[in-house]
């Protein structure tokens, strides 16, 4: 994997870590620790600044989440909590914590890096010559313990040799000497693999991947000038690039901390039609890729559902990788347990800009019954429904017709018949499948249909509808019901017959929803401030009008421990 490091100075003791990335070159960044605003360098030498973090804090960056993205941390040192985000602020912007733990003691220096080759970021914390590596982001023991440096060295961690593991240095205070290690031992004295001078005892060391080689090499930030000096080598010599960044007192960092400009597109609405009731239906979402040929590519992190999200899944993504000119598709399907509706939501989550991507999710969850005739895909069979009549023969060649498999016209039920569909009282399309299998003309079968006691088919003649023998016709209606739904079949000549039934729920205005639809905060400290972001969703359907949301309140016991 390649690698790139990040790095922080404080005025009373150095810290530095190292995160994953792409194969982006590495940037530079700076933190006003009296103010916890973050200034970003981006590759064109403006300045990005969003604000995480209070004062005092001490800055961390790595990849949290294994999405190849660096992202803002913050360590208490006066209580040794952790809090990290996932997101990349925009410029002008808030850092909001999202992971919070303890780890070390006050007076602890925090490094982080992959030390087990795993793709994803952890901390450890130098006390004294001594580290401690933790594989988890989460309060616990240290998975390794071991000696390097000594008392007073200001520790740093990346990956020297390009293996993909993070390994510990040490920036020796008064001396400018440097050493790294290329192991991580579970215990005793981790051996030195290099060691040269950089820099003069008053800089800053901030290494880094500045070539994009993925190899981390050395890099140093000098107060006076407020001056990067950075080298591709990992010895003793000159700069390979230099530039002035920052202000004196701030504590600089390195790493692949780009705001990435590209985004995700889609439709805003996946229409998944009719699925039947039990039964499962697909319907394939396409993602785009929104950005020019020179923004970096994103990554797909997370696909979830809301509201009504227990009637939905996908497919897992083959490759969540995605570049200028190019799509993803996510299968999304829906398996409904009940009538009605099914209203909900994708919340794709990716490394881009406007993270997440949510699209709107309508199903329609409907009765699908083959009449005389076994399941076949998300239509069941006839027997839940008792109509009355009989199953007839099977037909004498192929019969096929719309929108439903050729095996629901290729069975039937005739004879007089009373169907009784359960629902909820409300507006829904009844969809009546025929073709005629048995009868060799027209006007040799007739019969009428009544839906909720009125008359939608007089005398009607499968055949003549058809065109012909072992040809499908499919008449619809729209009804609106009480809680029982009513299909009756009266004869006229010869039986009547039926192949197929659908009663799919019609959608109608409802109101809004949010989504997620409750945030958890977990602990915080007694003075700090968390943030949850809620969106507020439209439920209704395309054509449906805008709805105004003019404010919103905060009510219950504790309604003042919280705002908007």
């Amino acid at each position: 994997m390649r690698r790139i490091l990040a790095g922080f100075g404080l005025a009373l003791g150095m810290m530095l870590l190292a995160v994953p990335a792409w194969a982006d070159d590495a940037e530079v960044g700076m933190v006003d620790g009296s103010s916890g605003e973050w200034h970003v360098r981006e590759p064109n030498g403006s300045d990005r600044n969003f604000f995480y973090g209070n004062p005092g804090d001490i800055p961390l960056i790595g990849d949290w989440d294994c999405d190849g993205v660096e992202t803002p941390g913050m360590f208490r040192p006066s209580t040794g909590f952790v809090y990290l985000t996932n997101g990349n602020p925009a410029d002008n912007g808030v850092g909001v914590g999202e992971i919070f733990y303890y780890f070390g003691v006050p007076g602890d220096l925090p490094i982080a890096g992959d030390w087990d080759g795993d793709g994803c970021d952890s901390l450890g914390i130098y006390r004294n010559g001594k580290v401690f590596l933790r594989d988890k982001l989460s309060t616990g023991f240290a998975n390794r313990a071991f000696f390097f440096g000594v008392p007073g060295d200001r520790p740093f961690a990346g990956d020297w040799d390009g293996d993909g593991i993070d390994t510990v240095g040490i920036y020796r205070n008064g001396t400018g000497q440097i050493f790294y290690t290329n192991e991580n031992p579970w215990t005793g004295i981790a051996n030195t693999a290099n060691d040269f001078f950089y820099g003069v005892p008053s800089d800053e060391f901030i290494p880094g991947d500045w070539d994009g080689d993925g190899v981390e090499t050395v890099g140093i930030y000098r107060p006076d000038e407020t001056r990067f000096y950075l080298r591709n080598e990992n010895s003793t010599g000159p700069a390979d690039e230099t530039f002035t960044f920052g202000q004196t007192g701030w504590i600089p960092l390195g790493g692949d901390t780009e705001l990435r400009e590209a985004t995700l597109t889609a439709p805003s609405v996946l229409d998944l039609g009719a699925v039947g009731l039990n039964g499962t239906g697909t319907a394939t979402l396409t993602v785009n890729f929104g950005g020019d040929s020179g923004d970096a590519d994103l990554r797909i992190t997370a696909v979830e559902f809301g509201q009504s999200g227990f009637d939905y899944s996908a497919a897992p993504l083959a490759d969540p990788d995605i570049g200028f000119g190019q799509s993803r598709e996510i299968e999304v399907s829906m398996s409904p347990t009940t009538l009605g509706v099914k209203r909900g939501f994708i919340r794709i989550r990716h490394t881009g800009a406007d993270s997440p991507l949510v699209v709107d999710l309508i199903g329609r969850s409907s009765y699908r019954v083959n009449a005389g005739g076994d399941p076949v895909d998300d239509w069941g069979a006839d027997s839940p429904f008792s109509p009355g009549g009989n199953i007839g023969p099977p037909p004498d060649g192929s019969v096929s017709g719309p929108t439903a498999p050729d095996e629901v016209y290729e069975s039937y039920r005739f004879g007089q018949q009373a169907w009784d569909f359960a629902v909820t009282p409300g507006q829904y399309r009844v969809n009546l499948y025929f073709a005629e299998t048995f009868v060799n003309s027209a006007g040799a079968r007739l019969f009428d249909v009544d839906i909720e006691g009125v008359e939608v088919l007089n005398s009607f003649d499968i055949f003549a509808a058809a065109g012909g023998k072992n040809a499908g016709v499919v008449r619809g209606f729209d009804v609106v019901t009480d809680g029982n739904l009513d299909v009756d079949f009266t004869e006229i000549v010869n039986s009547p017959a039926i192949q197929g039934i659908e009663v799919i729920p019609m959608p109608v205005w409802t109101g809004i929803g949010s989504t997620p639809s409750e945030v958890t905060y977990g602990s915080i400290a007694v003075g700090d401030t968390l943030q949850r972001t809620i969106s507020v969703v439209h439920l209704g359907e395309p054509s449906t009008g805008s709805v105004s949301v003019p404010g919103a309140s905060i009510t219950g016991a504790d309604a003042g421990q919280f705002a908007i």
